[in-house]
Order: C-alpha cells, then sequence, then structure tokens
C-alpha cells in the first residue's frame, strides 16, 4: 500500500505547496493536485477510469489538450466552492468559444512565488 501523507502532517502541507493556478476566460481557481481518496475515485468515475495525474501537463509538454483542461478545471471548481458539481453539469456549462488568450495554466510553487503586496501604494522604494 502507497503512503500518502498523513493530513496536516508536515508532507501534507509541503505537497499543497505546489498546485497548478488556471485561467479559463476572466475566471482563475487553484488546483491542488493531492485530492482525498473520495475525489480520486469521483475523477476515476467521470473519466472512464483515468486518475487525475492523466489530465496533468507533464514537464516535456508545453500545451496539453483541451480534455485535459476540461477535468483540470471540473476538478478545481469542486475544490473552489462547488464540492458537488457533477462531470456532466461543468460540461454544459464549458465555453465552446475558448481560444488562446482565453486560458492560462501556472505551476505555482510557493516557496519560489513572489510575496503578493497587498498595500494600495505599491511596494516602496527598494523593494
Amino acid at each position: 500500500m502507497a503512503n500518502a501523507p498523513t493530513p496536516g502532517s508536515r508532507a501534507a502541507d509541503e505537497a499543497v505547496r505546489l498546485f497548478l493556478r488556471i485561467r479559463i476566460k476572466d475566471r482563475t481557481l487553484d488546483l491542488v493536485p493531492t485530492l482525498t481518496m473520495k475525489e480520486r475515485f469521483v475523477v476515476r468515475a467521470a473519466t472512464g477510469g483515468l486518475p487525475l495525474e492523466a489530465f496533468l501537463p507533464q514537464q516535456t509538454e508545453r500545451e496539453f489538450g483541451e480534455d485535459s483542461l476540461f477535468v483540470l478545471w471540473w476538478v478545481a471548481r469542486r475544490q473552489n466552492g462547488e464540492p458537488n458539481l457533477a462531470f456532466a453539469q461543468a460540461d454544459t456549462e464549458w465555453p465552446n468559444d475558448l481560444d488562446e488568450g482565453d486560458v492560462d495554466v501556472t505551476e505555482v510553487d510557493l516557496d519560489n512565488e513572489p510575496p503578493e503586496d497587498d498595500s494600495p501604494e505599491g511596494p516602496g522604494p527598494g523593494s
């Protein structure tokens, strides 16, 4: 049996430090690819038995298909406030008119991402 990080453990916290930030048109969601067992079964049931990892972009790929993008977006929506969103429902809401400028997928590593500046003045001198 594979060893998975215990939720709340240091390994689990480190796993959440790497995620995908996906933008479709004017909406951006973060996708944490570390799923619960229940979510793994939901993904496999919806995708004909394929795990989420089958849809993640590989390091050697610069682009991946719209079908993979759809699955990642569906899982991201489930993680971001729509936990009961059915695959079929998400399919009916998928935009049919996407072009290159409507989509952006970025791997985020919190250890290497610069801190966000929340101040209204912006970064100070010497920043």
